[in-house]
């Protein structure tokens, strides 16, 4: 394995962590899609509150060590100052962070989003809460080990220790979260492409009565448009078959680790949706153990299981 396809490997894994991490927040949207946006707006909102308050406590224990000789002679008011204006910084920090790993693993442009938070005040609120509200999806680990010397004579002895190992956990968990939230919503969707080679498929095997250029294999777009193939094979993972005999396809492209785009005819038949479904559906990818395409169509079996993501 080179250097760079470990260095993949690596942050691919912390982002996997990140992803555990976030688990309840994509669950609750994915199960809940038709809330009101007030319920929205205020689930977010009460989870930024918690995420600030987690990141103030660490913040809170840093100016403490920070002041430590002189804690009698700086108020608790200004500690308190500091330790908000410490929140805001770090928040900012593990964001940058997040946004560096999430451009490594998918090849977007991420940077921009600081630079427009620091020059655009809103955009830096919101970039904010957006922050905080992932970070209080972590666990309060500081908090614990605080009740935790508090309630635990034998935790006292070791009290610098474990306040140092839970602040240093707090902010392993919260970049690996932001890292993984922030690629989730980064990945392109590949949504033009794919429709796009869908579109080839079905002006040269359908429409066109001759089937000139209708594709028999993968390799086949490539003489219809080989730059546009080109391209989309370098940022997807695509995967093709057809029957020349019934006149069927079936068309994958696998935009991300975790979503692909399914493309056929088929299904439309009253096997499947019936004649007014679309002739795509997103599905998605489980990446525990070998890659597979959750729910595939019995007409698309061949292709459930994947090769590992390889794609940026």
């Amino acid at each position: 394995m080179t250097l760079a396809g470990l260095s993949y490997y690596l942050v691919s894994q912390f982002e996997e962590f990140g992803r555990l991490l976030i688990t309840p927040a994509t669950f609750f949207f994915e199960n809940y899609p038709d809330l009101n946006q007030n319920v929205y707006g205020v689930v977010l909102g009460v989870a930024a509150i918690l995420g600030f308050l987690n990141t103030f406590g660490v913040s809170r224990y840093l100016i403490d060590k920070l002041f430590a000789k002189q804690i009698s002679e700086v108020s608790v008011r200004v500690r308190t100052i500091f330790a908000v204006v410490l929140t805001g910084f770090l928040a900012f920090i593990m964001s940058a962070l997040a946004l560096i790993l999430a451009e490594f693993l998918t090849g977007q442009r991420l940077l921009f989003v600081l630079a427009t938070a620091v020059m655009f005040p809103p955009a830096g609120f919101f970039f904010g809460g957006f922050a905080y509200a992932t970070i209080a999806l972590v666990p309060p680990v500081f908090w614990y080990g605080l009740v935790l010397i508090r309630f635990s004579q034998k935790a006292r002895i070791y009290k610098s220790l474990i306040l140092k190992s839970v602040a240093a956990l707090f902010f392993f968990c919260s970049v690996a979260a932001l890292t993984a939230m922030t690629t989730d919503m980064s990945w392109d969707e590949g949504g033009a492409d794919a429709h796009h080679m869908h579109a080839v498929v079905k002006n040269t095997c359908l429409l066109d009565a001759q089937k000139v250029n209708c594709p028999q294999r993968l390799e086949d777009f490539a003489k219809v448009e080989p730059s546009f193939m080109q391209r989309i094979l370098d940022r997807n993972q695509v995967f093709y078959s057809y029957n020349s005999q019934k006149n069927e396809y079936v068309l994958v492209v696998r935009y991300s680790p975790r979503k692909a785009l399914l493309f056929s005819q088929l299904l439309k038949s009253p096997q499947q949706n019936g004649n007014q479904a679309n002739d795509f559906q997103l599905l998605d990818v489980d990446t525990i153990g070998k890659d597979r395409i959750k729910e595939m169509p019995e007409f698309a079996k061949e292709f459930e299981y994947l090769p590992d993501w390889n794609k940026r």
